[in-house]
């Protein structure tokens, strides 16, 4: 631990070395999926006028989330995934009335 100072207060921080794991790489099955679904949700997103900040405030999540979700760096939670599901069935019933 390393003592930094900021502004009037110290703060103790981990240093890069000190306490911090290795973040394990994903296997190639996530890898594949993140790209299905950064495609899914790029194809969805253009075929319904959506923006990212929209899509973002529909799903109730950051831009950012929606940002990596689609750059296929992170995977969604469960949660997300089937907000995202609902949403996109409910725009699929809308364009085949």
């Amino acid at each position: 631990m390393k003592m930094v100072l900021t502004g009037r207060r110290i703060r103790w921080k981990l240093g890069s070395s000190e306490g911090s794991m290795p973040r394990p790489k994903p296997s190639e099955e996530d890898l594949k999926e993140r790209e299905q679904r950064r495609h899914e949700w790029v194809e969805f997103r253009k075929k319904n006028l959506f923006t990212q900040v929209r899509l973002a405030e529909v799903l109730e999540l950051s831009r950012r989330t929606v940002q990596q979700i689609e750059a296929g760096k992170v995977s969604p939670w469960p949660e997300t995934l089937r907000k995202f599901q609902a949403l996109k069935a409910k725009y699929d019933r809308e364009r085949a009335a």
